[in-house]
């Protein structure tokens, strides 16, 4: 039998090139499923993309190496991902908001969007600057889920039951807090500070 490494190897490349492919074929690019409305690589699509691959790889490879669908996320690791779509949620709101239609940058081509977009200011007027809050966040992300994408490798399902490693509260209440101050952030700059 296959180790569980190998399974959630197969797994992690099997959704990666799913989601390549479903991006290629809208877009004509292979990271297209990060694109926002906008044409844009959205710093939010690509959070949730990288936190589903592990964590839904995790959960399959899981599943065939026990020979049952009865493995158990923990708790904090759905918040950590709801807290992703939830933010990524409020960010589309703000970025919707009548007042915004014509100050916030866009690509004119599919073609045109880069991972340059992930941690560009989202002004017109702002560009091309770092957004401070994107950076941290982006940063706060990769952090984490390099932690816990090293807990899942390390993770032996025989001696650990069907339970997936914990990721500690405190770890999520800092997700929270960098998510929550990204959209404080973005939304006073976006609807307050922009004339």
């Amino acid at each position: 039998m296959a180790e569980i490494r190998d399974v959630y190897a197969l797994c992690v490349g099997a959704l990666l090139l799913i989601t390549i492919i479903y991006g290629y074929w809208l877009t004509g690019r292979t990271y297209g499923a990060l694109f926002d409305d906008r044409r844009k690589i959205s710093l939010s699509r690509f959070q949730i993309v990288l936190w589903s691959l592990l964590v839904l790889s995790a959960f399959a490879a899981a599943a065939i190496e026990a020979h049952s669908a009865d493995i158990v996320v923990p708790e904090n690791v759905w918040a950590l991902m709801g807290i992703t779509v939830g933010s990524a949620a409020g960010s589309s709101l703000l970025k919707s908001a009548p007042a915004l239609q014509n100050k916030l940058s866009r690509n004119t081509e599919d073609a045109a969007g880069s991972l340059r977009d992930i941690l560009e200011t989202e002004a017109k007027a702002a560009m091309p600057t770092v957004d401070i809050g994107k950076l941290q966040m982006l940063l706060i992300t990769l952090a984490v889920w390099a932690s816990y994408a090293y807990a899942l490798w390390e993770w032996k399902l025989a001696t650990h039951g069907d339970s997936m490693p914990e990721i500690s509260g405190g770890v999520v209440t800092l997700i929270g807090i960098s998510h929550a101050g990204y959209l404080t952030v973005k939304g006073e700059k976006l609807l307050i500070r922009e004339p």
